[in-house]
């Protein structure tokens, strides 16, 4: 079983101002992960890897865990993600 790695503040807050950026801040905006990895110049499967650290830290949701099973989600790979509130609420700590 893969090990929960611990998500640095630091990369949390630049992919969810990135996806902030991308939805022109509008909530409940999906936006591609690949977007966002582009937006942050990185590859994009690190991308989803973040997006899925950021998603279990409740900062974001994204497609994987909205509408896939919950006995196929170990086997398919989330594509879209938007902000939830807590992640909206650091992009707008880090504004202020």
């Amino acid at each position: 079983m893969k090990r929960p790695r611990k998500l640095a503040a630091d990369r949390a807050r630049r992919f969810c101002a990135a996806l902030a950026t991308e939805t022109r801040d509008r909530p409940n905006w999906w936006v591609s992960i690949q977007t966002v990895a582009d937006r942050l110049g990185m590859p994009g499967d690190d991308a989803v890897e973040l997006a899925d650290d950021c998603a279990r830290e409740g900062l974001v949701m994204h497609d994987q865990s909205q509408h896939t099973a919950a006995d196929r989600r170990e086997a398919v790979r989330p594509h879209s993600v938007t902000l939830a509130g807590p992640g909206w609420a650091l992009v707008r700590e880090k504004q202020q």
